[in-house]
């Protein structure tokens, strides 16, 4: 699996730039990881969903924010 920092130059971030908001299975595609890991994440609070309506979206910058920042996060929740 790549690491988060490769992540955040991974040309699908760049590619859905126009798109503002992305499903839970989007924001998987991006981040590289599976659509279970993204619950996981936003359950532990390190990856901050936009509700809209029943909908739960991913903001673009908040999927890069993750992507820079997020390298430890994600080591730690399959060690945990």
């Amino acid at each position: 699996m790549a690491t988060l920092t490769t992540l955040h130059r991974n040309s699908n971030l760049n590619q859905s730039a126009n798109q503002l908001l992305h499903s839970r299975d989007g924001a998987a595609q991006i981040l590289g990881v599976h659509a279970r890991t993204v619950d996981n994440l936003v359950k532990r609070g390190h990856l901050h969903p936009t509700p809209i309506g029943s909908r739960v979206m991913f903001h673009k910058d908040e999927l890069a924010r993750f992507a820079r920042e997020g390298a430890a996060v994600i080591g730690a929740t399959y060690n945990e």
